[in-house]
């Protein structure tokens, strides 16, 4: 149990660091916003589903309160707006 809890704390928190401290600005990794964008969204989107199921789970089986899955509902809520919000707004 205690292995698959690892599992879902790297699943929902991207596993490994990348410590960027002491790097010289020309070596840091480059990152092409396009494919990047698209593949970050993808993945978020699949953590918000994998969340929201694992909410209804816990909920349906009585680990959360009523008050605790509807601020989870309203937090995944926001966490998509939010990517929806930043994906519409052209960049200056």
């Amino acid at each position: 149990m205690n292995h698959i809890a690892q599992n879902d704390d790297d699943v929902l928190f991207g596993g490994a660091d990348i410590d960027y401290r002491d790097t010289d600005v020309t070596t840091q990794p480059k990152v092409t916003t396009t494919s990047t964008t698209s593949l970050d969204t993808d993945r978020l989107f699949e953590l918000n589903s994998k969340c929201l199921s694992l909410a209804q789970q816990k909920f349906e089986s009585k680990e959360l309160s009523s008050e605790e899955y509807q601020a989870t509902l309203k937090l995944l809520q926001n966490i998509l707006q939010n990517e929806v919000q930043r994906l519409t707004v052209p960049s200056t």
